[in-house]
């Protein structure tokens, strides 16, 4: 199940969680390679990456408290590093 967030007083917010969650920060999403140079395409954004099973993750982010997208990460997925 995703994490689903809750407003709080401020600018801070939680989430209540059905998977266990590993970590959970703001992070800079990059955008497509064509627009690498243009700096306002850059985008902060809300991640949280929880367990999903016993050899398995999911990548989950956020913009502006809404949910907009998920990674399944497993034992066959492959990570490569950008800038």
């Amino acid at each position: 199940m995703e994490p689903k967030p809750q407003k709080s007083p401020g600018k801070q917010f939680t989430f209540s969680y059905e998977n266990e969650v590993c970590k959970q920060d703001y992070f800079i999403k990059s955008p497509p390679s064509q627009l690498f140079s243009s700096v306002t395409s850059w985008k902060k954004r809300f991640f949280i990456l929880s367990k999903a099973g016993e050899k398995s993750f999911s990548l989950s982010y956020y913009k502006d408290h809404h949910h907009r997208g998920s990674i399944e990460i497993d034992q066959n997925s492959s990570v490569e590093v950008g800038i």
